[in-house]
């Protein structure tokens, strides 16, 4: 019985073990198994194996040489009844008939050597698979027992002293402290486009002008028209002046025929003058009470007369001021000091009462945002957080300027704001942030790094080195953020700490230290 699988691997060994004259040449086996334990068991001893880097002719002389007959006779039977167990199938067996060779048809001075091929190749294979198993042994099992009583190595910190706290990152987004629309109050044509977007500008600047040829027209009008009443509200006031003057000499000629009536009475009583004289005496008075009264009343008209012109002057006045504010609107300044985020305004365009742009004061910015219930103990307005902007790789400080003790609504979250100074434009408003709240502090503790914190047996352990060994420490453990832990107690400052390979290390075994 013959397997084909057998077949095939000869072939690929450039032999045919259907055809025992294959191993004449025994140059195409010497190039594809390890000659040693071949060699070996062919030659019946030790002493005959070719030492390494052999020549040819050496090995040539072990193929040729006396064979163990014992030691291949007793291989044979066991080989022949496990190789026929193992494939005996009627599938090769089949197969195996329409082959070209038949073991019946061989010399019977053929068939041992066939099997004799047979043996060298289960032989060479069998060997090559001790050799890989003893390296393997010594490389993994004689290797690791060597190390197993070598120091272990470990990577060690000295226990500090200083602040430790524990940080709540709140993602948001930052904002300008102040934007402001660019919006044209009047609309037209544009005749000037004088900044562009990304520009900063100031508060008042021009950002563009649209065609102001009517309202600098009307702005003539309206100031023609209130020069014209300012003259007429002087003139009314020179009129006013008149009857003043005229009411004052009124009442002096007034007061005078008083006087003469008062004297040419006394005289008519005393029969000094006639009744004639007295009665021309009072005339006079009677007279010069009436032109008294027509001044007062020229008087009373001409400040009216003011009081009129003035008021039409001032409409005219604020008229011009209309005049002159509208002629205003027609340069398009900036409301705020800042940046144009967004500006579309082009020359030779025409404009509405519509937005054109946008400009943002980012010289602060804001970050609203809110915190939980159970961060509104450990924040207060006032407070210095750190802010870190991950688009720049960069922490900033800002101060919580706002805090809402009372929730949001529809919400259990608290508002909160947080203004960040930016002098040098370098964070843009939509940035993201991570803003770090304090949720735990202490300003002295006793810290080691967070590695050298294991657990054993359900208790914090950190392994401290004394004199070279390592020695087991029990502690009490405070605030942990992750890369270090506050000691409580179990250790001291100034203690060195193993961080590294601590599970590994035995209590009074010395250890090697990396670091």
């Amino acid at each position: 019985m013959r397997s084909k699988k057998n077949r095939e691997r000869a072939r690929e060994l450039g032999l045919d073990i259907d055809d025992i004259r294959g191993f004449e040449d025994f140059d195409d086996l010497k190039a594809q198994v390890d000659p040693d334990p071949v060699e070996e068991f062919l030659s019946g001893g030790e002493e005959s194996v070719p030492e390494e880097g052999a020549p040819a002719e050496q090995i040539d002389d072990i193929y040729s040489a006396p064979r163990n007959e014992e030691l291949v006779g007793e291989y044979e039977d066991d080989y022949d009844d496990e190789y026929d167990d193992e494939y005996d199938d009627e599938d090769y067996d089949d197969e195996y008939d329409d082959e070209e060779y038949d073991e019946e048809d061989l010399d019977d001075e053929d068939k041992p050597r066939h099997r004799v091929g047979k043996i060298i190749i289960v032989v060479a294979l069998l060997a090559l698979l001790g050799l890989v198993g003893y390296r393997v042994y010594d490389h993994f099992i004689a290797d690791g027992g060597a190390a197993e009583n070598s120091a272990v190595t470990v990577k060690v910190a000295v226990a500090s002293e200083g602040e430790i706290y524990v940080e709540s990152p709140i993602t948001a987004k930052v904002e300008a402290i102040q934007e402001a629309a660019i919006l044209p109050v009047v609309a037209g044509k544009v005749t000037s486009v004088n900044y562009k977007e990304g520009d900063y500008v100031k508060k008042g600047a021009v950002l563009l002008t649209v065609d102001d040829t009517q309202a600098k027209a009307q702005v003539e009008q309206a100031k023609a028209a209130m020069t014209q009443m300012e003259s007429a509200v002087t003139q009314a006031k020179t009129a006013v002046e008149q009857a003043n003057t005229g009411v004052e000499q009124a009442k002096a000629m007034l007061d005078v025929a008083e006087a003469d009536f008062e004297r040419y009475k006394t005289l008519y009583e005393e029969g000094v003058i006639s009744q004639q004289q007295y009665e021309s005496a009072q005339l006079q008075v009677t007279n010069a009470q009436a032109q008294y009264a027509n001044a007062q009343s020229q008087q009373v008209t001409a400040q009216a007369q003011v009081t009129s012109v003035q008021a039409q002057a001032d409409s005219a006045k604020a008229a011009y001021q209309s005049a002159q504010e509208s002629l205003s609107y027609y340069s398009v300044t900036a409301p705020i000091s800042g940046y144009l985020t967004s500006f579309s305004a082009t020359t030779g365009g025409v404009v509405g009462q519509a937005v054109v742009g946008n400009i943002a004061d980012t010289s602060e910015l804001v970050v609203n945002t809110t915190v939980s219930e159970a961060l509104t103990g450990k924040i207060n307005e006032g407070d210095i957080v750190d802010v870190y902007i991950s688009s720049l790789n960069e922490t900033v400080k800002g101060t919580v300027t706002t805090f809402t003790k009372v929730p949001a609504p529809n919400t259990v979250t608290y508002p909160i704001t947080i203004t960040i100074k930016n002098p040098d434009s370098d964070i843009l408003a939509g940035m993201f942030v991570e803003v770090r709240v304090k949720s735990d502090y202490k300003a002295y503790a006793v810290k080691v790094p967070s590695d050298a914190v294991m657990i054993k047996n359900g208790e914090p352990i950190v392994v401290t080195v004394v004199d070279g060994l390592p020695v087991f420490n029990t502690v009490v453990t405070g605030i942990d953020n992750g890369e270090e832990v506050e000691i409580v107690t179990g250790i001291k400052k100034g203690d060195v700490v193993i961080t590294s390979g601590q599970q590994y290390v035995r209590e009074g075994e010395e250890v090697n230290i990396a670091n």
